[in-house]
């Protein structure tokens, strides 16, 4: 049996659980070797941009006299 001393006695006896955690834990996680997507593989970005570029030729097609407006707009937006 530990005497208790206080908040010292206390970080100690927090840190040695989580030592003893630690250890029982080691070698229990499962190795995973599938490498994870990151949204920007090639096969998705050209899908979205192609799917963009129909999506830009339907609105185009449908609002003829927009589409130099939008592009003036595109072309002139404040980035940083």
């Amino acid at each position: 049996m530990r005497r208790i001393n206080g908040l010292a006695w206390c970080a100690q006896a927090v840190m040695e659980a989580a030592e003893e955690l630690r250890e029982a834990s080691a070698g229990t996680a499962v190795a995973t070797t599938e490498a994870r997507e990151s949204g920007f593989e090639p096969e998705r970005v050209a899908a979205h941009l192609l799917a963009a570029a129909s999506a830009l030729d339907e609105a185009a097609a449908a609002a003829p006299d927009a589409w130099p407006q939008l592009r003036h707009a595109c072309a002139n937006l404040p980035l940083k």
